[in-house]
């Protein structure tokens, strides 16, 4: 569990004898706290099924409940910066103690303040209502790349008003894409500026009315540190898969995307090590770092040529301030070699 807490800047803030309390925004506060401590959750659950199966003949079952919940804190520090401890106190704190204790086996209960901030990330369900949390959520999972998007402009959104100009650059840089002269733009604008409100639009009325096939990916706060983590969401998105999917069911969409694309051998596997989950050390084992990210720099590259062989290619990848730099590398790479490729890329930052 601590291992997981960490990944997302998470820390234990007390110790029980059948559990733990865990605080995330201290020592640093990030804008999508809320998201990080559900992916923890999420995270400790996979964890604690693979050890309940190595446990399941023991007579007494081990079980796991989980409560979230999102708001004000009085958090006081006590102990050096590098050992510090920490103690929280508020509503949400108690809140985050009654969903897990109503919380079934396996369950994971998230507030209506934590589903409002994870919505159009995270999955969830209706679970009821109690006292004094309110309305109460259970986490289902998370939602892929155009899941997201979709939930986020689920509503009829705003006139969209005051960036024509700019949705009409798109336009005549996709009529270049089209004509076979790759493009790569960025928008750059602070936070809610419009940045993907302007790429949805730009979907909506450059791309599909071109018949444009689009991949869209996003970097996050805590994703510096994990290389192609948005390049993964265009390859799963191509090849029809969800990180939750079984590895049996991503190898083998993998290996029909690569069949159908007349991919060189072994292509299967060096797209699998980008999207995960399944093991791809027998392939890299005899090869040096470098060998492997220039083999696999290969492959992806070649599969977004293919794909814009046969239509002509978008490629949206949101905060790019977030980066990671194997992927920042592959993305110099692919546009460096657009000039003759019918492949948009377009790439969204903040100043």
């Amino acid at each position: 569990a601590a291992e997981e807490l960490g990944r997302y800047g998470g820390v234990i803030i007390e110790r029980r004898a059948d559990g733990f309390v865990a605080l995330f925004g201290a020592p640093v506060v990030h804008e999508d706290d809320s998201r990080r401590a559900v992916l923890a959750a999420l995270g400790i659950q996979q964890r604690f099924g693979r050890l309940a199966a190595l446990e399941s003949n023991q007579d007494e079952p081990i079980n796991l409940r989980i409560g979230l919940s999102t708001g004000a804190l009085v958090v006081t520090r006590a102990g050096s910066q590098a050992e510090a401890e920490y103690a929280a106190v508020g509503e949400p704190a108690r809140v985050a103690d009654l969903l897990q204790q109503l919380a079934s086996p396996g369950m994971v209960l998230i507030s209506d303040t934590t589903r409002r901030a994870v919505d159009g990330y995270i999955d969830t369900v209706p679970n009821g209502s109690h006292d004094p949390a309110g309305a109460v959520f259970r986490v289902v999972g998370t939602l892929g790349r155009h899941d997201s998007r979709s939930a986020r402009f689920a509503q009829t959104p705003a006139p969209f008003v005051g960036r024509h100009h700019e949705l009409a650059v798109l336009g005549d840089l996709a009529s270049r894409v089209r004509a076979g002269k790759g493009q790569a733009v960025s928008i750059v604008g602070d936070p809610g500026i419009g940045k993907s409100r302007l790429l949805h639009e730009c979907i909506r009325h450059v791309a599909a009315p071109a018949g444009m096939a689009v991949l869209e990916g996003r970097c996050v706060s805590y994703g510096s540190n994990i290389p192609y983590l948005p390049v993964a969401d265009f390859i799963r998105i191509h090849c029809g898969v969800r990180e939750s999917d079984s590895p049996e069911h991503m190898r083998l969409a993998v290996a029909r995307t690569a069949c159908d694309y007349e991919l060189p051998p072994e292509s299967g596997t060096w797209l699998l090590r980008v999207i995960g989950g399944i093991d791809t050390s027998h392939a890299t084992d005899a090869l040096s770092p470098e060998a492997v990210k220039a083999r696999t720099f290969d492959v992806l590259r070649t599969l977004f040529f293919k794909v814009a062989k046969r239509t002509p290619l978008l490629i949206a990848l949101e905060d790019i301030h977030w980066i990671d730099r194997t992927s920042e590398e592959f993305l110099t790479t692919l546009v460096e070699r657009l000039a003759g490729a019918p492949i948009m890329v377009v790439t969204m930052c903040r100043p």
